[in-house]
């Protein structure tokens, strides 16, 4: 995780540096990150669904519904946040199932359906908790990929010439991960409460 942190982090520093001029193509995604949030907003009145929560498989998530409600009250704050941060090219599917590690050591992307004008340390959201969240490393500790992660993608920003110190991108990756990841919460309590969906 440390060397694919540094890989994406030599790549998009070129876009956030001015070295590279962000493409302009008219199909390339732009506000993703609000666009999905705007998407979610339609779960939160789920978070007021008694006869939902009291379902025996979300005991243990019932007790995050008000940190929820609260972060949900703090969204365009938080967006901001993201959107504060210097601009450069990202993934927005930067998770291991579309990673490879090339013969040389270095990273290959797949799947750039995505592709967008983003923030950068957006994509590293995924990178950190989607091997937890999509059970890739179902006993990882999200602290531990953090640190690895974060570390490498520092490095190779400043290799490439742009440097920032980890405080910073740690603000701007935890913006992007709590309005990305948050609000799906909401998500899984319909599920968890459709035993079809559960089987399938």
């Amino acid at each position: 995780y440390d060397s694919v942190g540094f890989d994406l982090g030599t790549t998009q520093a070129a876009f956030a540096s001015g070295r590279a001029p962000l493409p302009a193509e008219p199909w390339l995604s732009r506000s993703w990150l609000r666009g999905w949030v705007e998407t979610l907003a339609r779960e939160i009145p789920l978070l007021d669904d008694e006869a939902l929560w009291q379902h025996e498989s979300l005991a243990a998530l019932a007790p995050l519904r008000g940190r929820l409600a609260a972060l949900w009250e703090s969204r365009e704050s938080l967006l901001q946040i993201v959107e504060s941060a210097p601009q450069t090219v990202v993934h927005l599917d930067f998770w291991p199932a579309n990673l490879i590690a090339a013969d040389d050591g270095t990273t290959v992307a797949l799947d750039w359906s995505q592709i967008g004008i983003g923030a950068v340390a957006q994509d590293i959201d995924q990178l950190i908790l989607d091997p937890v969240w999509m059970r890739v490393l179902p006993d990882a500790a999200p602290a531990d990929l953090e640190r690895h992660v974060l570390s490498g993608y520092a490095s190779g920003l400043r290799t490439s010439g742009f440097d920032v110190p980890v405080e910073e991108l740690r603000r701007w990756y935890a913006a992007a991960g709590s309005v990305h990841y948050a609000p799906m919460l909401a998500m899984l309590a319909r599920t968890a409460a459709d035993p079809g969906a559960v089987e399938a």
